[in-house]
């Protein structure tokens, strides 16, 4: 049986990990024996002399130890200024401890919640004749780095139902469900999961832990960091059903499978389904008839937030195979287009998508053919050369953030490309191929808790109006490029105006 935790915050991962920033509290009471080159006295009146000489030496540096800290340069400058720690002035003990706090406000401050200040070494001048007599200060920090092979490790839990006759038996949801409706003993709208007594049992999963790992750029031996502490980017990725134990654990070291102080983020989780099935019954875009559609999805496909999908559409209404206006004969003449002219063909849409987390190199794939069918609409008496789609067919690709985070308003893009043959009742073959480019929407606010926003694409492409055979010779005579371009802006206006909580 799992433990179940219902919220996630900052100060809730805080409080669950071990620190050290609570060790950084006796610097100067263990100083004597830190210090180089010093004999080992127990006289507390030299102590206290000593002691006394250490607050008047002027402080020569500042440095922070281990070499490969992930704390700036100027942040340690900043924060030694802050603290009346000053390269040149005497040094003052109660200045250690409040550069210890404000460094850790930074870790916390940029997700590095287990990183901490442990101590400070003092290295008087090896020159006595100097007076006064100078010191180096070296900042001590500890900061744990994730697992070399595992830093995330994912476990998965289902929620049953304990079972009133016999506590040691487990049913689902609709297990339960099902056995009290053949009791008629409740109706099907009126139980709840909330008024039974449920428990949670491990089970399998799908998601790959390396895959988390990857959306919350957790990278083998590099320092933990929790950028989201609050984990949107899984709640809202549909992956999960519910996030019920996500917490740093301190990994005792292994050989040489870990290095001292790593870390392991794990993750208990409730897994939603990954594939549905929908159909349903609605009016086609093009003929206007009534069409049968069938989706199929399957999510989370090789366990990173893929997803494949297959949509079949079928209406009821084709091209009759003769007319009273003559032309029937005229519109059989490519026999490889006649029958479609006269059969109802099903339309179809292959999609594959793994959209990398919302983040820059997400992609999508689709590949389609469409069945336009007959609009009755569309025949006009007299209009003998009207020569409509029939069926349109090819694929498209689309990438994600193709421009730079930078400028701002470039940080929402995408970029996509086509390539697609349209055929004609009569047979005629026409070939595109086109590219765009969309930027936004960005979104500004403005007064009154309004907001606007902005979303620009630009399209360019090409038209081939023959076969490939016909245009050997000269393949300019039968291009036609065209292009476009759209900028949509929207506002939002609230009714009233106060803020939402």
């Amino acid at each position: 049986l799992l433990a179940s935790t219902k919220s996630l915050d900052v100060q809730g991962i805080i409080k669950g990990t071990e620190t050290l920033f609570d060790k950084a509290i006796s610097y100067w009471s263990n100083l004597i024996s830190s210090l180089s080159g010093t004999k080992s006295n127990t006289n507390t009146t030299d102590n206290n002399d000593l002691m006394s000489n250490l607050t008047q030496m002027d402080i020569s540096s500042i440095s922070v130890s281990p070499d490969d800290t992930i704390l700036p340069p100027e942040v340690v400058d900043i924060a030694s200024r802050r603290a009346g720690l000053v390269v040149g002035e005497p040094l003052k003990p109660s200045s250690v401890s409040e550069v210890a706090k404000i460094l850790k406000e930074w870790y916390v401050r940029h997700g590095y919640v287990l990183c901490s200040v442990t101590g400070a070494n003092i290295q008087p001048s090896a020159d006595d004749t100097k007076q006064p007599q100078t010191a180096t200060v070296t900042i001590q920090t500890n900061e744990p780095r994730n697992d070399l092979t595992n830093p995330v490790s994912m476990a998965f839990a289902k929620e049953m139902v304990i079972d009133p006759r016999n506590s040691t038996n487990l049913l689902t949801f609709k297990q339960y469900k099902n056995r009290l409706e053949r009791e008629k003993r409740i109706g099907r709208d009126t139980i709840r999961k909330s008024d039974l007594n449920t428990t949670y049992m491990q089970t399998t999963g799908t998601t790959q832990s390396c895959a988390i790992a990857k959306a919350l750029r957790l990278e083998p031996g590099a320092v933990f960091q929790m950028e989201d502490p609050s984990c949107a980017i899984l709640k809202q990725s549909g992956l999960f059903q519910e996030l019920l134990t996500v917490e740093p654990v301190r990994l005792a070291k292994d050989g040489e499978t870990n290095e001292p102080d790593a870390v392991q983020l794990r993750i208990i989780a409730i897994e939603n389904p990954s594939r549905n099935l929908e159909y349903g019954v609605s009016k086609g875009m093009y003929s206007g008839g009534w069409e049968g559609e069938l989706d199929f999805q399957h999510a989370n496909v090789l366990g990173g937030n893929e997803k494949f999908g297959i949509s079949l559409r079928r209406g009821t209404k084709g091209e009759k195979s003769a007319s009273s206006d003559g032309h029937a004969s005229e519109r059989s003449e490519n026999a490889g287009t006649s029958w479609m002219s006269r059969t109802v063909l099903p339309s179809g849409k292959i999609t594959w998508e793994d959209g990398n987390w919302g983040r820059r190199g997400g992609y999508s794939l689709e590949a389609f053919n469409d069945y336009i069918g007959e609009d009755d609409n569309d025949k006009t008496e007299g209009e003998n050369d009207v020569d409509p789609l029939l069926l349109r067919r090819g694929m498209a690709y689309s990438f994600q953030q193709p421009l730079p985070h930078h400028p701002k308003w470039a940080a929402s893009s995408s970029a996509s490309t086509s390539l697609e043959r349209t055929t004609t009742r009569n047979g005629k073959l026409e070939n595109m191929a086109s590219v765009t480019l969309s930027v936004g929407p960005n979104v500004y606010q403005l007064p009154m808790n309004a907001r606007h926003s902005i979303l620009t694409s630009v399209t360019s492409g090409t038209k081939l109006r023959a076969t490939p055979a016909e245009v050997i010779d000269n393949v300019l005579n039968h291009l036609d490029p065209y292009g476009s371009g759209s900028i949509i802006s929207r506002q939002i206006f609230p009714l009233t105006n106060q803020k939402r909580p």
